[in-house]
């Protein structure tokens, strides 16, 4: 795609969300601008226009303009300006779904069907100062209330007056053009980022029907589409830029492998963004994957500074992946206070292989996606582990045709000396099984280290201690000197229990359970391998943490638990993903039609791959209808089912539907692991 392409192919729904993401218009004190479309789900808008205020009651009909009376959404966004300072309440008075922000913070959320409700959320605003505010609202059937009002501190709830309502001003500026040429992309032909692939490089993400490859052999594009935009992308500006993603379908946007917008699961058209604060020339890391299954593909990256009209993110800011040069970095310091070590570095660039030496000892690194890590522990931890000598010379070479990036790394295990430890080392957290040194480097009085608050036994003056637990726990060490203490050290052992099988279909969010002893300050986290698992809200009670686990590619996704957000790997284990398909969800096969007109049907339950040890539950929700065992519900083991060559599994069952029946075979699976829900 040229440059000068670049902005025609953004469809006409993308300038709709590029426009409504900063909502310009013209002048202030005018309100709101606003968007209404058909349907429930927020997407194209047929109309839009300035509302001077929030304030519709439309009973049993509809906005006009030619929108209908039911089934019909409405968006709002702009500034609101406090009049004074202190703590408003905002209120909404909604009739369907209602949602609000202020300030980029979400206030109200009450997003489904209801009759007249009052919600409300408050803020802290300071006078003379105005805030982004988004109201989105859907009617569905019946009455229509929309309305939003306010309470300042201090007075009576009202209608938020015009007065106070402004559309977001823009000035003509542009930012500074820079040098780059695009992202790199890869284009699937599926919208699991499967199947055949093509790889090109973009001028920019400004993705619609015309200007996607041809992927699909037939033109049918059945099975939607996947891409993966990767590069870097440089700040135009210093200071808090808006940066956004526009898509029908579903998006992630990584910048320096922290995820900062996360849109996957979206339906329709829609839009997100956060602020990221970027120094001037900076160049960032930016990954972006996007799928559309049932949708037409549209997808734009677009910024805007503070008073600058939101542009999609042009070519000149846009750099692709260095596919020729190979890449090699690695995070290990050359000293390290826990045995194993733990050694991980990155590699960027397409075929490159790595390989890894110990003291001259070959060993092979563990590959994640951009990431590998060197493990020599035969049990225990996972690293590096030094030895009786407490040192080893590290070299990890990576090799892309004739291109050959290589370092070495010289790592020793350092002795903790407790009176004269690390600048600012007061406490360590590490693995079950971890090992640290202590002593004390004076020569001189009468010496002790003490363990909890008692005589370390094991240490004798002038001597080092090896320190290890096999339990989670907190413990104390220090030193005394002729009775005085010298300084210590706290010890925080974390473990994460991953040993039970974890299992979720693609694309469910699931709730998963696990014990993490010792993490009582929440220093462990979890994330993916790669990028193609969502590690979302981490819930801590005590010992255990509930993750949402979401499962975006098909194949065998990586949770990892670390110590912090970079540190030492603790556990990691496979998601079994699979793909549920049941065919009477289309048809079904017809086997036998009894004397009194009802009829028996066969059914296919198809898993791909099969996942031993899982529950299908079925169940009727219709009347007349039954399983072949004249039941309403139904559960099959997935040890049940038979294993086929490919590796998925298929189990049969029949249907019963009663004379005079007229729907269908109407009824439901879900997909249960030790009781908890994995499946759609």
């Amino acid at each position: 795609m040229s440059t000068s392409s670049l902005h025609c192919v953004a469809s006409a729904a993308i300038a709709w969300m590029l426009a409504a993401a900063t909502a310009a218009a013209v002048e202030d004190g005018t309100g709101l601008l606003a968007a209404y479309g058909s349907g429930t789900v927020i997407g194209m808008p047929s109309v839009t226009r300035v509302d001077p205020t929030i304030d519709f009651d439309w009973a049993y009909g509809g906005p006009g303009d030619g929108l209908p009376a039911d089934r019909f959404w409405a968006e709002w966004q702009g500034l609101v300006e406090a009049p004074i300072s202190g703590v408003y309440q905002f209120r909404t008075t909604s009739d369907d779904g209602v949602m609000l922000w202020v300030d980029d913070q979400l206030l109200i959320a009450h997003w489904n069907d209801h009759s007249p409700t009052v919600d409300s959320g408050s803020i802290e605003l300071r006078a003379g100062e105005r805030y982004r505010v988004r109201f989105r609202f859907y009617e569905n059937g019946g009455g229509a209330v929309a309305r939003l009002s306010w309470q300042p501190p201090g007075l009576q709830a009202e209608v938020i007056p015009q007065r106070y309502l402004h559309p977001i001003p823009q000035r003509t500026s542009v930012f500074p053009a820079g040098l780059g040429s695009g992202l790199s992309a890869t284009y699937f032909s599926r919208h699991d980022f499967t199947g055949d692939a093509i790889d090109r490089v973009d001028a920019g993400v400004a993705l619609d029907s015309v200007s996607v490859p041809p992927i699909h052999p037939t033109g049918s594009g059945a099975d939607g589409l996947s891409v993966i935009w990767t590069g870097e992308i440089s700040a135009p500006l210093a200071g808090d830029i808006s940066i956004g993603i526009v898509s029908a379908g579903s998006a992630l946007v990584w910048i320096d492998d922290r995820m900062i917008i996360d849109a996957w699961r979206s339906h329709g058209m829609s839009s997100a963004s956060t602020r990221i604060a970027f120094a001037a020339g900076e160049r960032h890391r930016i990954t972006i994957r996007y799928c559309a299954h049932g949708v037409p593909p549209a997808c734009a990256l677009w910024w805007a500074a503070d008073g600058l009209a939101p542009e999609i993110v042009p070519s000149s800011r846009l750099f692709p992946k260095n596919d020729v040069a190979v890449a090699l970095a690695c995070d290990a310091g050359e000293t390290t206070l826990v045995d194993p070590t733990w050694i991980e570095g990155t590699i960027a660039g397409s075929g490159v292989s790595v390989s890894a030496s110990i003291d001259g000892v070959p060993t092979t690194p563990a590959l994640r996606g951009s990431r590998w890590h060197l493990d020599t522990s035969a049990a225990g931890p996972i690293g590096v582990d030094l030895g009786s000598d407490g040192a080893a010379r590290i070299v990890v070479t990576a090799v892309r045709g004739e291109t050959t990036r290589t370092f070495v790394r010289d790592v020793r295990w350092q002795t903790l000396l407790l009176d004269n430890p690390p600048y600012g080392i007061e406490s360590l957290v590490i693995r079950v099984g971890d090992r640290i040194r202590v002593g004390i480097g004076a020569d001189a009085g009468d010496q002790r280290i003490d363990l909890d608050g008692h005589p370390l036994a094991s240490w004798q003056p002038g001597s080092t201690a090896v320190l290890s637990w096999t339990l989670p726990g907190i413990h104390r060490i220090r030193g005394l000197i002729d009775g005085t203490d010298i300084g210590g050290v706290n010890v925080q052992v974390v473990d994460v229990d991953m040993r039970e099988p974890i299992a979720c279909q693609v694309d469910y969010t699931r709730l998963k359970d696990l014990s993490t002893p010792g993490d009582d300050a929440g220093v462990i986290t979890f994330t993916s391998a790669t990028d193609d698992l969502l590690v979302g809200t981490i819930a801590r009670n005590g010992a255990s943490a509930r993750l949402t686990l979401t499962p975006i590619a098909s194949g065998h996704p990586l949770l990892q638990a670390r110590i912090g957000r970079a540190g030492p790997l603790i556990a990691e284990r496979e998601i079994d993903e699979f793909l549920l398909d049941c065919s009477a969800d289309r048809s079904l096969a017809i086997i036998e039609t009894f004397p009194d007109g009802s009829l028996r049907g066969e059914a296919l339950l198809r898993m791909a791959p099969l996942v031993p040890g899982l529950d299908v539950r079925m169940w009727i929700f219709v009347s007349g209808v039954t399983f072949g065992d004249s039941t309403t519900a139904y559960t099959v083991g997935t040890d049940a089912f038979a294993l086929e060559p490919s590796g998925s599994g298929r189990h049969r069952f029949e249907l019963i539907r009663a004379s005079g029946v007229s729907h269908g075979f109407c009824h439901d699976h879900v997909v249960h692991q030790a009781g908890v829900q994995i499946s759609h």
